[in-house]
């Protein structure tokens, strides 16, 4: 029995493109020093060692689902994906009603301080929560990637009006 050729689709019509991993590695580091609060100061220099036999598929928090990316950069878990015959064109993606406009929300000051500190902490911390659950809140459930600490520092700019 022959395999038919088939490819995935994200719940957006958007071609997945592959699975969602981490590669854990060793960046060497060139320069040493410490910080006038004590801490470690360092910057990293030359070449990167990839421990590639140690890269694993990560999964949704709350399901254990596989995620996969689609090629926009968009994390979807394994049952939210179509899969189609090769060739085959992905129909119209389903109706997902008027943009969300979040410059529609009106914070008041202790608010907005509130909503920049839970980003900054996400920043800090949140990337290495043991239990994933602000990961999985970052993520929307595994449906997107939740922010770097470019987007994070971009976004708190924006929400302090500068940008």
């Amino acid at each position: 029995m022959s395999k038919k050729e088939l490819y995935a689709v994200s719940p957006t019509g958007s071609p997945v493109l592959g699975t969602y991993e981490r590669t854990p590695g060793r960046a060497e580091i060139g320069w040493w020093g410490r910080a006038k609060d004590g801490s470690i100061e360092f910057e990293p220099e030359g070449y990167t060692e990839m421990f590639w036999d140690d890269q694993v598929t990560l999964e949704h928090a709350a399901s254990g689902e596989r995620l996969f990316l689609d090629e926009e950069g968009s994390s979807w878990r394994e049952s939210q994906l179509r899969l189609l015959p090769e060739g085959e064109d992905a129909p119209p993606a389903p109706e997902l009603g008027e943009p969300y406009d979040p410059s529609m929300i009106d914070l008041d000051h202790r608010e907005l301080s509130t909503v920049l500190a839970a980003l900054r902490l996400w920043q800090r911390d949140g990337f290495q929560d043991p239990n994933r659950d602000l990961h999985d809140v970052a993520s929307d459930g595994g449906s997107c990637v939740p922010l770097n600490d470019t987007e994070i520092d971009k976004l708190c700019e924006r929400l302090n009006g500068g940008g």
